[in-house]
């Protein structure tokens, strides 16, 4: 998603950008109940690492990959 909206970031000018940000944020990233439901999920997934905040069947950094709007569980436990 990123990578797709470099090359309009590259054309805007700061004040452009200043006032893209937000939105681009919003696009990218969960929305705050979104990525609480998720954190919950897995905190109560048996495939969570015991001690580190991985998941043991993606090998995900569970927080980073809960904030991203686009992302799934590979165990489809998350709510779309």
């Amino acid at each position: 998603m990123i990578r797709k909206l470099l090359p309009l970031l590259k054309r805007l000018s700061n004040l452009e950008i200043d006032m893209a940000v937000p939105e681009i944020l919003a696009r990218v990233l969960a929305p705050q109940d979104i990525k609480a439901q998720r954190l919950a999920t897995c905190a109560a997934c048996d495939k969570k690492h015991e001690t580190l905040p991985v998941c043991k069947e993606c090998h995900c950094i569970i927080n980073a990959k809960a904030s991203l709007a686009e992302k799934s569980c590979p165990l489809d436990k998350w709510v779309r």
